[in-house]
C-alpha cells in the first residue's frame, strides 16, 4: 500500500513532498466535510463508502482502514478542540 509514497525514505523526504502534502490536503478536506455533515449518516456513509471505493485501485487496501483512520482523525479532532476550547 501507498505505492505512491514509497519512494520517500527519510522523514525529511515525507515532509517536503508536494505529493504528501496534496494526499493530506485531500484527506483533511474529506474529515473536515465527514465532521460538518455528522448529523447526515446516509451522507457521510456514502463519502466514506466513496472514498473506500476510489482506494480500491491501491495494491493492500482494505476498505476497514478508512474506518479506523476516521476514528483516529475524529478523535484527534475532538481532542485538539477539548484542549483549545474547553
Amino acid at each position: 500500500m501507498f505505492v505512491r509514497f514509497r519512494h520517500l525514505k527519510t522523514e525529511d523526504e515525507i515532509r517536503v513532498s508536494e505529493l504528501v502534502e496534496k494526499h493530506a490536503i485531500s484527506v483533511m478536506g474529506t474529515l473536515d466535510e465527514l465532521i460538518s455533515n455528522i448529523d447526515n449518516v446516509d451522507y457521510v456513509f456514502d463519502v466514506l463508502k466513496a472514498t473506500g471505493q476510489s482506494h480500491m485501485k491501491f495494491p493492500g487496501f482494505r476498505t476497514d482502514l478508512i474506518w479506523v483512520s476516521v476514528q483516529k482523525l475524529i478523535l484527534l479532532y475532538l481532542t485538539v478542540n477539548l484542549l483549545f476550547w474547553g
